[in-house]
């Protein structure tokens, strides 16, 4: 991807910036659908959701600033395209698929 240095903090910016664009509001279902993984309803942002997934029980890695060894950058990084892989092909991520599908 253009301008993505390999760090989890630029994929993120590539995603909001595409997110900028989307009328579609894709992130926003990514969200409810990382969420509803959760034991619990949280409020987290996807951000967060992604960081806990790939980080499970080390809560001081779950913030995006939180500094981490290029060991986990690219943990982080893997658990975030896996998580939109997965969202992808699942039902939720479908709908955008089934509207290129329908013009």
């Amino acid at each position: 991807m253009f301008g993505v240095d390999g760090t989890f903090a630029t994929h993120i910016s590539f995603l909001y910036g595409y997110s900028a664009g989307d009328s579609q509001g894709e992130l926003q279902k990514f969200h409810a659908w990382l969420n509803k993984d959760s034991e619990t309803s949280s409020n987290m942002s996807w951000v967060w959701l992604v960081l806990k997934k790939a980080f499970p029980g080390q809560s001081v890695l779950w913030d995006p600033g939180a500094p981490r060894t290029a060991e986990e950058e690219d943990t982080a990084v893997v658990a975030l395209l896996e998580s939109l892989e997965e969202f992808i092909d699942s039902r939720e991520g479908k709908g955008r698929e089934a509207q290129r599908t329908d013009r």
